[in-house]
């Protein structure tokens, strides 16, 4: 979870639905909530934050 917090864009939005980055990093790290669902995180300027969780998450 810390590991994919650390690629966040730490906006603390909560346009994810969630209270902030670090519920979105658990939530993600259990499998409870899709990537796709940061916004922030799906702009260019994120794109290789967005590509190191999704290695993170492919390899376990």
């Amino acid at each position: 979870m810390l590991d994919i917090y650390e690629y966040l864009p730490h906006t603390e939005c909560k346009r994810c639905g969630l209270e902030g980055c670090m519920a979105f990093a658990a939530a993600l790290a259990a499998g409870e909530i899709k990537l796709s669902s940061c916004a922030p995180l799906r702009l260019d300027n994120q794109r290789l934050n967005r590509e190191r969780i999704e290695k993170m998450m492919a390899e376990g």
